[in-house]
């Protein structure tokens, strides 16, 4: 008698397991899009997050600065903005893009789009609490290159390759062939 647990433990090639589909009948305000669309929705969200962390490196007063930035926190964190950042990139990166064409069929699975549409409203709390300080405190200037100012730096020791060993070695074996001869 053939089962589905003979199958599986026989090692079937022919075997492929059930896989649940997000279905339509849920409640959301995105369910039913294409895996496609919720990919290009994953990449903005991971564009405009880093866009707003880029903003807020730029907000003028040092503490509002440093206060956005511990709000987003360390990746490692699983309750801060940055572990969810960290989520959705990697889903991108390692299920999406790492195939050739890319597999936006993963995002046919529910718990990668929650994490898409959670990004999505931390960006939007993000980008609230951003530009609230640019509003209030302004930006930084961005630096500006006066032409001729050019700076050069060197770095000592990159001027050519160590050739320290090598004389020792060839100072070794000359002092060996005269006390040899």
């Amino acid at each position: 008698m053939r089962t589905l647990f003979n199958e599986m433990r026989m090692g079937n090639p022919w075997f492929l397991p059930q896989v649940r589909v997000n279905s339509m009948s849920g409640r959301g305000r995105f369910l039913g899009q294409a895996p496609a669309e919720w990919y290009r929705r994953a990449k903005a969200a991971l564009a405009r997050f880093e866009g707003l962390v880029a903003r807020s490196n730029q907000i003028a007063n040092r503490t509002s600065r440093e206060n956005i930035l511990a709000w987003v926190g360390d990746s490692a964190n699983p309750a801060t903005p940055a572990y969810r950042y960290a989520t959705v990139l990697s889903d991108v990166s390692l299920d999406v893009e790492r195939y050739t064409p890319p597999n936006v069929d993963a995002y046919q699975v529910e718990r990668r789009q929650k994490r898409v549409t959670a990004l999505e409203e931390i960006n939007s709390e993000f980008n609230d609490r951003v530009g609230e300080a640019e509003r209030v405190y302004g930006v930084l200037p961005a630096p500006v290159q006066l032409p001729g100012t050019e700076r050069i730096v060197t770095v000592p020791g990159a001027a050519g390759p160590n050739l320290t060993l090598p004389i020792l070695i060839g100072a070794g074996a000359i002092a060996a062939a005269v006390l040899l001869f």
